[in-house]
This record gives structure tokens, C-alpha cells and sequence, in this order.
């Protein structure tokens, strides 16, 4: 089983379909100085150990995937529910939603993005 199956089995949640088929290339972008330079001090959440400590930070309800170190740290996750079949990406901060996308592929797009403007 992979990390993310592992996640979904140990804390009962799910991602969705479209961040099985590209966490890797994720990984892969989280893993360049690019990505380092754009989101400084951010890494993705691969144990349940790390999601369950953010879901916390979130108050449960949303599906964590990373996290930035700051004071005041950004979570990016999964807001399970609304109409469609593929959750929106959200990034939690201090208690409120700052910037939202309406999948995980239009949020990946804009991590490619901007990792590239930086």
C-alpha cells in the first residue's frame, strides 16, 4: 500500500482520484530548489501522523496534503462535500479559508506556475 493509501486506511478519509493519479508529480516538484524558492518551508504531509496533526490545526473537516512551517502556517487540503465529484483545494490560515481552486488539477497547475515565475 502506498503512503496515501496508508493515510486514507489509518484516519478514515479519502482523497480524490486525480490526487492518486499525480502525487507523484507533486512529490517531484516538492522536491525541487523551484518549489523550495516559491513556497519556503512548505513539504507535503506523508505519514498519518502529519494529517492527523494538521487536521487538527483545521478543525477536522478538511483532508490535508501539505503544510507550510511559518507561525501562522498555510495548510492546503481537500474540502470534502458541495456538488461536484472532485473536491476543491482550499488553503486554511489562522482559522479561515485565503485562496481556494475548484480541483486538484487547477491547483497543481498554479504550483507549476508559480514555481516557475520564482
Amino acid at each position: 500500500m502506498d503512503a496515501i493509501g496508508g493515510i486514507e486506511v489509518a484516519l478514515g478519509v479519502r482523497y480524490p482520484a486525480s490526487f492518486h493519479a499525480r502525487v507523484n508529480e507533486l512529490m517531484t516538484l516538492a522536491g525541487s530548489e523551484r518549489f523550495q524558492q516559491a513556497f519556503p518551508a512548505t513539504s507535503l504531509l506523508l505519514t498519518a501522523e502529519e494529517v492527523r496533526a494538521a487536521r487538527k490545526e483545521v478543525g477536522g473537516r478538511l483532508v490535508p496534503f501539505m503544510r507550510s512551517a511559518a507561525e501562522h502556517p498555510d495548510i492546503y487540503a481537500f474540502e470534502p462535500g458541495g456538488e461536484s465529484s472532485e473536491p476543491k483545494v482550499v488553503v486554511w490560515c489562522v482559522h479561515t479559508t485565503v485562496h481556494e481552486w475548484p480541483d486538484f488539477e487547477q491547483f497543481l497547475a498554479w504550483v507549476r506556475k508559480t514555481c516557475d515565475e520564482s
